[in-house]
């Protein structure tokens, strides 16, 4: 049977990919900056500005669920660079693997991979991300897979990131995600991330 496994790079003891919980358990959450990774939770993104951190959110009560192992938080400043939890300026290339998003399907009777695209999406497929029933957006999203030297904005089915095809019966895409808000207010619904491929 084929299954989708979404994890992160955590250094708690033994720095291993760590699934993330079930979408009835945690959400990843993006925040600006306060003075560190661990005390940024919660702080606000800027309309126009785009996020510092990265964290887990647990759905129920919204407390951090990454603990003192945080997420990395990759930040869009131009179309080639980024900003690796608040540091300076630096380039998208120089992101590693460790730094990102790992995403793995496997499948034994799978040989290859095609036709491979990264979403950010509303409510339905087809909605902008932060919206429903066709709705205007509410979150600018851009994506990168680790080694390329530009970001690419992602918006509903229309404007997608074409991915490499990895080849195995088990294979791993590294996402680098970043958001803007382009209006006031938390934006906790209507926001998902897919990838579709093609496999043999």
């Amino acid at each position: 049977m084929a299954t989708w496994t979404w994890s992160w790079w955590n250094t708690a003891g033994s720095p291993a990919w760590t699934a993330f919980g079930s979408n009835a358990t945690d959400k990843i959450a993006f925040f600006g900056w306060n003075s560190s990774v661990g005390a940024s939770y919660g702080k606000k993104i800027y309309i126009g500005e785009w996020n510092d951190t990265m964290h887990l959110r647990a759905i129920s009560g919204g407390t951090d669920d990454c603990i003192a192992n945080h997420m990395t938080g990759i930040k869009y400043m131009a179309a080639g660079t980024c900003s690796v939890n608040h540091a300076a300026t630096s380039n998208l290339a120089d992101v590693t693997q460790h730094q990102s998003i790992d995403v793995n399907f496997a499948d034994a009777g799978m040989s290859y991979t095609e036709n491979s695209f990264f979403y950010a999406h509303g409510a339905a497929t087809t909605d902008h991300p932060g919206a429903t029933g066709g709705g205007a957006a509410t979150i600018n999203c851009k994506a990168a897979e680790v080694g390329a030297s530009t970001w690419t904005a992602v918006d509903s089915s229309s404007t997608k990131l074409t991915l490499s095809n990895p080849s195995g019966a088990s294979v791993d895409w590294y996402m680098i995600i970043t958001i803007s808000p382009i209006t006031v207010g938390e934006k906790n619904t209507y926001f998902t991330w897919r990838i579709e491929t093609d496999y043999y």
